[in-house]
Formats: structure tokens, C-alpha cells, sequence
């Protein structure tokens, strides 16, 4: 438990994502943080959040939710539907048989939020990073103008596109549903240019999500 609750701190200062199987149902409270996910197994040898973490390395990143997925060589784990449940509240999740189906039962990190927008915002953020410094290495320099900007803009919508097809930012009738504002050069204060900082480009995005639970209606008439 001590050396898991130290991996967890310790990823909290890092660009990457910690999965643990435990199979102490109470430590997941002593952990809570967006980059660490804790599932819960009664079996020492049945690494499901190891085999999860495998799964979600080859798919479209931050494109796929975590749950309801079924991990090869893993049975399901002995935990009752009240344990599950505090298991839940507490963001961390099992694996379980249902309706004749091996899967895990939440895609939670340990503060409640969810793998798939953990994993999808680090996609953003690198992607970003990536196009930008590739831009800059392509070209004779990214000049201090309207120009510029505009290149710098072209870099952020490409890859908000990308995370558009991968299923992270939501798609309306075939475009993304996200905004990019950003400053010209005339309004940036002087001090700025002069050191050749540009800061003046933000993004509103919405998240695409996806559905884990619901209810359907059924009315039946004569």
C-alpha cells in the first residue's frame, strides 16, 4: 500500500497515467488524483488494471471509454454489489461477469473523473506541443505577426480536428465543437514582443464523453 500510494504521488508531477490492481478495497480513499487508476481484485495474480492500461496503449487515444471492456486471461472478481457500489464512490472500479460478459465496471480515475478525458486532454496538450515545435523547426522562424498567429492557430485547429475524429472533442454535422480566440500582434503588450513571447491563443472545446449508464422508458398500450 506504501509504495502504491508513493506511485501515485509521484505521477501527479509527471505527463503520465499510473494503473494498479489491489486488493484492499479501502486504499483507493487514501488515493485522489486524475492520473492514477486503482481496480479492485480479490486474486493477487489478476493484473486487470495492468491488462486495461494494455488495452487503452493500442486504442485511439482518449477515443474509447473504459468501461464495459473485457481483459484477456482475467476473471472476474469476488466483490458484492455493495462493495462495488462504495468501490464507485470512491473512483476506483472491479471487473465483473455481466449478462454473460467479462468487463470492468467504471472507467474512473481516483478523484471521480474519467480515464478517457484524462488520457484525451495529455493527447491534446502533446499533439499541440508537437505541431508547434515541428512548425518551428520546418521554417526559417515563426515571425511576430498576424502571419505568424495565423500559423500558430492553423497548428492548434489540426490537431483539435484530430481529437475530433479520435472521438475526444464532440462533432456536430462533421466539424468539432470548439472555438479558438487569440490576440494579433497590435493588441500583445510590448514587453512581450520584445521577448518573443506569444500567449494569446485560447481554446473552448466541449468533450464528447460518452454514456455509461441510463434509463429507456418503455410505455406499452392496448
Amino acid at each position: 500500500n506504501d509504495t502504491v500510494k508513493a506511485l501515485s504521488n509521484w505521477i501527479g508531477t509527471q505527463e503520465k497515467m499510473y494503473f494498479v490492481t489491489s486488493q484492499d478495497l479501502e486504499l483507493v480513499k487514501e488515493l485522489e488524483s486524475s492520473q492514477t487508476v486503482f481496480m479492485y481484485h480479490d486474486d493477487v495474480n489478476a493484473y486487470v488494471a495492468e491488462g486495461l492500461a494494455s488495452y487503452l496503449a493500442t486504442a485511439p487515444v482518449g477515443g474509447v471509454t473504459a468501461k464495459f471492456k473485457t481483459i484477456s486471461g482475467v476473471q472476474a472478481a469476488n466483490i458484492t454489489a455493495t462493495e462495488l457500489n462504495r468501490l464507485h464512490e470512491n473512483g476506483g472500479f472491479s471487473y465483473v461477469r455481466k449478462m454473460g460478459v467479462l468487463q470492468t465496471t467504471e472507467g474512473l480515475t481516483t478523484d471521480g473523473s474519467y480515464i478517457d478525458l484524462t488520457m484525451g486532454s495529455f493527447f491534446i496538450k502533446f499533439r499541440i506541443e508537437e505541431e508547434v515545435m515541428l512548425m518551428a523547426v520546418n521554417n526559417e522562424k515563426i515571425p511576430y505577426s498576424n502571419t505568424g498567429i495565423a500559423m500558430l492557430v492553423g497548428a492548434v485547429d489540426s490537431v483539435l480536428k484530430r481529437a475530433t475524429n479520435q472521438g475526444i472533442i464532440l462533432g456536430e454535422n462533421g466539424k468539432g465543437v470548439y472555438e479558438i480566440s487569440y490576440i494579433p500582434r497590435e493588441d500583445m503588450p510590448k514587453n512581450k514582443i520584445a521577448n518573443r513571447e506569444y500567449d494569446g491563443i485560447r481554446v473552448t472545446a466541449t468533450i464528447a464523453g460518452a454514456i455509461h449508464t441510463g434509463t429507456i422508458t418503455v410505455d406499452l398500450v392496448l
